[in-house]
């Protein structure tokens, strides 16, 4: 054990592993690791295999990640992971629900009939892309764009289908083949609407 795990409060040493085994997994297989949140990070905590979150949830479990995203009132959470069963049904996926962002990815990665590379790509550019959206949903709550009670649920999911919807506002649901993309035009317009 090193000094600073050993001055650490064995919680946040344990979110600390957490966090570096997270890290050290994507690094090894050529991915980037989903943000964590700096205020989540000490919550957590490895839940099983390739699996880790700020508390315990199915990461495959888009309508109870809706649910828990329609709530304004949900404590802030993340949790991803290399979720699967056989030889085909095999991806990454990400959950965050903090503030005026709610957001839910679902992507296959880790079957051997698909192309890796190819797969790594797609789920790199996803994770990059959503760090810039985590920015500016942050950037229109903080200016008023996006009111309070309101939040953004975007979601990327290979198996229910993508889209993205304003909760708590008008519009419903967009379904869409580039949910990041058309939630980034949607806080754009808000913009340019004021």
């Amino acid at each position: 054990m090193s000094g600073t795990e050993a001055a650490l409060p064995d919680g946040q040493a344990k979110a600390e592993s957490a966090l570096m085994d997270a890290f050290l997994r994507y690094r090894g297989a050529g991915l980037r690791m989903p943000a964590v949140p700096r205020e989540l990070a000490d919550r957590l905590q490895e839940l099983a295999d390739w699996q880790y979150g700020s508390e315990p949830v199915d990461v495959t479990d888009r309508a109870g990640f809706l649910a828990a995203a329609a709530s304004p009132t949900v404590p802030a959470s993340v949790a991803f992971g290399h979720v699967g069963h056989g030889v085909a049904s095999w991806f990454l996926c990400y959950r965050l629900i903090r503030g005026p962002l709610a957001v839910f990815v679902r992507q296959r990665f880790g079957s051997p009939y698909d192309d890796a590379e190819t797969s790594r790509i797609v789920v790199n550019s996803t994770m990059v892309t959503l760090e810039v959206l985590v920015v500016a949903a942050e950037r229109a709550r903080a200016t008023g764009r996006l009111g309070a009670g309101q939040r953004l649920a975007v979601l990327v999911d290979e198996v229910g289908g993508s889209g993205w919807e304003l909760l708590g506002g008008e519009g419903g649901w967009q379904a869409s083949d580039s949910p990041i993309a058309g939630a980034m035009d949607f806080l754009a317009m808000k913009t340019d609407a004021q």
